[in-house]
């Protein structure tokens, strides 16, 4: 089953009418700086918003690659072990009999 992750547009690529420069009346006069001010500011935020992405993603690779070393260092551990077992497994499976095992009865 697909995720909310996995669906390729999002409700984030849908225009608004303030992303799509709709108005219902017509511009007034000095609107410019307005505009001007709020491109800009919503500028810097996509811009802060990408630094952070790129730090995030760095910090993903990163994990990544220990990870992968982690996995290869354990595969070596794990040959290692087969050679001297003779290729047997190293891990056995624990026998537990009921008779072990203690009860206590709750009162409620």
């Amino acid at each position: 089953m697909k995720s909310i992750n996995d669906v390729g547009s999002s409700i984030r690529d849908v225009k608004t009418a303030r992303g799509g420069n709709l108005r219902a009346t017509p511009r007034p006069k000095g609107s410019a700086y307005l505009d001007l001010f709020m491109l800009t500011k919503e500028k810097e935020k996509l811009e802060k918003e990408e630094s952070n992405l790129e730090k995030r993603k760095m910090q993903i690779q990163k994990r990544l690659e220990e990870i992968a070393q982690q996995i290869e260092i354990l595969k070596k551990d794990l040959g290692k072990q087969e050679k001297k077992s003779g290729g047997e497994k190293t891990f056995q499976a624990r026998k537990t009999s009921g008779k072990n095992w203690r009860t206590v009865s709750l009162g409620y």
